[in-house]
């Protein structure tokens, strides 16, 4: 029998181990420490020069940790030479007395060339049961350990296990902060969403409530408008929560005329000396009516509140029909070509924001709903020559 007539595990139970070497996230990483201390103390305890803890992954037999000259030229060797191959198929101490007497091992290249006479190794079990690699001694002479010496062997490996149990569960916590980390911002984002885009509809039931007041006689037109207002802003929480979460297939699709959806919308904005166009062949589409509408709301907001002119005008129209590409063009003061993509970032704001008020989170929304939905935004703009958004819509 030589070595390489062992066979390994099954290729299925062979499979799920190294994918639970694999869940340590340890193979390749730097030196530590405290397994640097663990090889010390065997050595220490068995009486030999070099102690190693070992990983047997699927190709290679790769060293997390080395102590003493093992005459190697890097921290892995062929998984089909080590010794740890055999170690890691039995449950006990596997020890090789004098490796240049044992049939199985004398011809080993660890053994002709680098003169390893002795090796005593322990498998590491994870807790679920599978051998992840080894905690091993050896040394250049023949020897054999004593009870004692087995038993602490036997021991350090088991103490290898828990501190990568420990370093595992670190990372989860780790991961865990982290993703919660990214929840509380994209709450803080939503929340920052919802306050900005459900103003408009608010200011606008606040004027009609001031006309009710003062004009009883069409009280019930302006209570059934305000009721409208009052669902649409349901439904925009519904779209903004639905992109929040990623689960903008929870959003149901319906027919919509692009050009009664922006009627509604102006309608809605209610602002006086305002010059808004539409192009004639504004599309009817099937989509996600709330979410064109929240950024149809941002953007034409943007150009009516930026705007410095006398008279603000506001064309909206469609570029392209594949994908469709609507565009949203004013006459206001402009972006400068320095500002560049960083208006699309949050609370980054127009260059000559001081002349309104702005918290920048419109287009920042405006960006992430469509880059959810693998769509595109843009634009042209030269100082006090107006600004053209396009965007892409893909249904």
């Amino acid at each position: 029998m030589s070595l390489y007539s062992i066979p390994v595990a099954d290729s299925k139970k062979e499979a799920e181990r190294i994918k639970e070497l694999d869940s340590y996230q340890i193979l390749d990483t730097l030196p530590d420490n405290k397994y640097d201390d663990i090889t010390r103390l065997a050595s220490y305890i068995c009486g030999t020069d070099v102690s190693l803890i070992t990983l047997m992954d699927s190709e290679r037999n790769w060293y997390k940790s080395i102590k003493g000259e093992t005459g190697l030229s890097s921290r892995e060797i062929p998984r089909d030479i080590s010794f740890c191959k055999v170690t890691i198929q039995g449950d006990d101490l596997y020890e090789v007395k004098d490796t240049a007497k044992d049939i199985l091992w004398k011809d080993n290249p660890i053994v002709t060339e680098k003169n390893i006479r002795y090796y005593a190794g322990y498998p590491l079990v994870s807790p679920n049961g599978y051998k992840l690699g080894t905690l091993c001694v050896v040394e250049r002479w023949p020897m054999q350990l004593n009870a004692s010496q087995k038993q602490a062997l036997r021991t350090l490996a088991n103490s290898v296990v828990s501190h990568f149990e420990l370093d595992k569960n670190r990372e989860i916590v780790r991961r865990k902060n982290k993703e919660l980390a990214e929840v509380n911002a994209r709450l803080y984002q939503f929340a920052k969403m919802i306050a900005h885009d459900l103003k408009s509809p608010l200011q606008s039931i606040k004027s009609l409530y001031e006309l009710m007041r003062h004009d009883e006689e069409n009280a019930k037109q302006y209570k059934e408008k305000m009721f409208s207002y009052l669902d649409r802003m349901g439904q925009m929480i519904d779209g903004l929560l639905a992109f929040s979460r990623n689960n903008l297939k929870s959003l149901r699709k319906e027919k919509i005329s692009t050009e009664l959806l922006l009627k509604s919308l102006m309608e809605r904005l209610n602002v006086r000396e305002v010059s808004f166009s539409m192009a004639d062949d504004m599309p009817v589409i099937k989509t996600e009516g709330v979410l064109l509408e929240i950024i149809f709301q941002n953007l034409i907001s943007n150009s009516i509140k930026y705007c410095n002119c006398e008279f603000t005008t506001i064309e909206v129209g469609v570029s392209s029909e594949d994908p469709i590409t609507f565009f949203v063009k004013d006459n206001g003061p402009g972006i400068s070509q320095d500002v560049g993509d960083r208006i699309f970032d949050p609370f980054e704001r127009i260059e000559k924001s001081e002349l309104k008020d702005g918290n920048g989170i419109g287009l920042y929304t405006v960006k992430t709903i469509l880059m959810q939905r693998g769509c595109d935004i843009w634009y042209e703009s030269e100082p006090d020559q107006g600004t053209t958004f396009f965007f892409e819509w893909r249904v």
